[in-house]
């Protein structure tokens, strides 16, 4: 029988931040896609963004402090886990780069991103929160093989 504890030891941190960032951009996008209709709802997607960024980080620095460890299997398949890993690695520097760039972009324009002006950076900030998903879809997918 699990001890609470032995539960415990099998949650993986990493694993864990990355759900809540897939749950955070469920929620992100369909109100990036509001915003020309409601610009007021800029504010909350402000906040959003800002704690994908900072689960992005806390991801990061999970994984480079050791504590998930490296899941390098013996043997034929070595090789292929060492490149997915580095692929994923560079990868992930997308969102890290993109999400920074729409959170200027409303801090800027913040209720003004609905007018005719801001068009097209309300078009920029739309293309960088696909981007930085679908770049997020493509960790999850590659980490399931």
């Amino acid at each position: 029988m699990f001890s609470f504890l032995d539960l415990l030891s099998l949650i993986d941190p990493g694993l864990i931040l990355f759900g809540l960032v897939m749950i955070l951009f469920g929620a992100v996008l369909p109100l990036v896609f509001l915003l020309k209709i409601c610009p007021k709802i800029y504010r909350i997607l402000l906040i959003l963004l800002c704690l994908i960024e900072f689960l992005f980080i806390g991801i990061l620095w999970i994984d480079l402090a050791g504590v998930q460890g490296t899941f390098y299997l013996q043997g034929a398949v070595a090789e292929l886990s060492a490149s997915l890993s580095t692929h994923r690695f560079l990868i992930v520097q997308a969102p890290l780069f993109l999400l920074p760039s729409s959170i200027l972009i409303l801090l800027a324009y913040k209720d003004r991103i609905q007018e005719n002006h801001a068009k097209w950076y309300r078009v920029t900030l739309i293309a960088m929160i696909l981007v930085s998903f679908v770049s997020t879809l493509s960790i999850a997918c590659e980490s399931l093989i």
